[in-house]
């Protein structure tokens, strides 16, 4: 838990993106826990600009 605005997404992304990017994880087998539909969606978009 952290207070809003202190980085939790962007490490979230950051951190997935390596985990894709460096070590040759599936993207398929990355589990990230969010409580709205529209957090998802932006999270997916954010992930997809870090990988491409």
């Amino acid at each position: 838990m952290a207070v809003p605005g202190s980085g939790k997404s962007w490490v979230t992304i950051e951190f997935a993106g390596l985990l894709i990017e460096e070590h040759n994880f599936n993207p398929a087998e990355i589990l990230m826990a969010t409580f709205s539909v529209s957090a998802t969606k932006e999270l997916r978009e954010r992930l997809a600009l870090v990988t491409s």
